[in-house]
């Protein structure tokens, strides 16, 4: 668990996040569409 190993080892300044694709499959998309908007919305998210 990455969260465990940065608090045994005081890493600061670190936070974790998760994006999915399922509800883009959901929707419909294809899986090529379906990874290309799930790595836009993290970057985004990260850049942000």
């Amino acid at each position: 668990d990455v969260q465990e190993y940065f608090q045994e080892h005081e890493v600061r300044n670190f936070y974790s996040v998760s994006i999915s694709g399922y509800h883009i499959a959901e929707a419909g998309a294809n899986p090529i569409t379906q990874l290309a908007f799930t790595l836009a919305n993290g970057f985004t998210y990260v850049e942000y």
